[in-house]
């Protein structure tokens, strides 16, 4: 008898022990780091994060952490796990996820403070990587997440743009950080892009696109995949930011993009054409935009490339690279029509048919974020590398691209 329900216990042992690995497989664990400093934005986490927040404790053993991102990033306060009772009601566990949740945004508000001068990215996305990594340590099957909330700006480190300034050759930073790169292999990325305050100077729509162009492509590199999304409004009610550590201000240019060697604009669907056609989204808004490069095209050395960019679609190549010389065609005739000289500009149409400086979008990445993502028009100087590869592309499709 004591042989048997020896036997029996032993097999409950081991299954409980499967069933703990087998939690931990099918678990999310989710870093979420917060630039909590004197030039950013407070966080709002009634905004996208209370959305990532409430995501992230859907299931049993789904673990999430937190980073203060500051000039030596660092992880605060204990991990928050989600545990839900077997059989619970639907109204039992949303009433548990907000609790969780509630959990995770007080650890954000209360203990997520800088200690460190300055913002170092490069370090915080390594901090970030390093605490999903050791989470998920033996799990082959567990999602990994990273959640940032941040402004896009980096003032120390190996990605420093007080000293190398915001108009930089995003390739060749790149290739100088690929022995920096952090392991992001398997891990989701959103990037949260939150606002500046204080000294900082606000950043115009060409420098986001240009600093989520490079971290995206920064991120892809080192294995992992990124969304982005702009978050206007910053969090409710005044916080005394008076001892906290000094951030130094990065020079921004203004709109009309004077000052600049060289022009790179990526111009998004929302800026300008409805949805599978060349018909304005906001005519006035596009125009605005468009006139705010002429001083800069004219008075530059440099010729302009335009290169309309499309979301992959089950079309063919060509019909793909027809549709986006249609739409880069008007982007330039519009240019042109507000005083651009018409000798410096040329538009040509890439599709689908290019890797650099693209998000991917087909297979298990065939999402609409991604999609709208690569629904963009690029006007580049010419004499880049970035314009130089655009215009190999279109060399593939000569009877489009005359």
């Amino acid at each position: 008898m004591k042989k048997v329900v020896s036997i029996i216990i032993s097999v409950f042992m081991i299954a409980a022990m499967f069933a703990g690995c087998g939690s931990k497989d099918g678990a999310t664990f989710t870093a979420v780091g917060v630039e909590n400093t004197k030039n950013s934005s407070s966080i709002n986490c009634n905004g996208a994060l209370s959305n990532e927040l409430s995501e992230a404790f859907k299931k049993t053993g789904n673990t999430l952490t937190v980073v203060e991102i500051d000039g030596d990033p660092y992880p605060v306060g204990n991990p928050v796990i989600a545990e839900y009772d077997v059989g619970s009601s639907s109204d039992n566990k949303a009433s548990r996820n907000k609790m969780y949740t509630q959990m995770a945004v007080k650890t954000v508000n209360e203990d997520a403070i800088p200690k460190t001068p300055e913002i170092d990215m490069l370090k915080a996305l390594t901090v970030l990587s390093r605490s999903v990594n050791s989470l998920t340590h033996g799990s082959e099957k567990a999602t990994k997440r990273i959640v940032l909330c941040a402004n896009l700006l980096s003032t120390t480190g190996k990605i420093n743009f007080v000293d190398s300034t915001l108009y930089f050759d995003a390739e060749n930073y790149i290739e100088y950080l690929a022995n920096e790169l952090p392991d992001l292999n398997g891990i989701n990325v959103t990037w949260i892009v939150t606002g500046t305050e204080g000294e900082q100077e606000s950043l115009n729509n060409s420098d986001i696109s240009k600093l989520e162009d490079f971290y995206r492509n920064l991120i892809e590199k080192a294995g992992g995949i990124v969304k982005f999304i702009e978050e206007n409004n910053g969090g409710e009610g005044e916080i005394d930011k008076s001892g906290w550590p000094d951030v130094t201000v990065v020079d921004v240019r203004k709109d009309s993009y004077k000052g600049s060697k060289n022009l790179d604009v990526t111009l998004d669907d929302t800026t300008l054409f409805k949805s599978d056609s060349t018909e304005w989204l906001n005519e006035e808004k596009a125009t605005a935009k468009l006139e705010s490069l002429v001083d800069v095209i004219n008075d530059g050395e440099c010729n302009i490339v335009i290169a309309g960019s499309t979301a992959a679609t089950d079309s063919s190549e060509e019909q793909h690279v027809t549709f986006s010389k249609k739409r880069a065609d008007k982007v330039m005739n519009k240019l042109i029509s507000l005083g651009a000289d018409a000798s410096k500009l040329k538009a040509v149409g890439i599709g689908k048919s290019y890797s650099r400086y693209r998000v991917k979008d087909t297979g298990e990445f065939n999402t609409e974020e991604n999609h709208k993502q690569n629904r963009v028009v690029f006007i580049v100087s010419e004499d880049t590398d970035k314009a130089q590869y655009f215009l190999e592309v279109a060399e593939k499709f000569p009877n489009i691209n005359k």
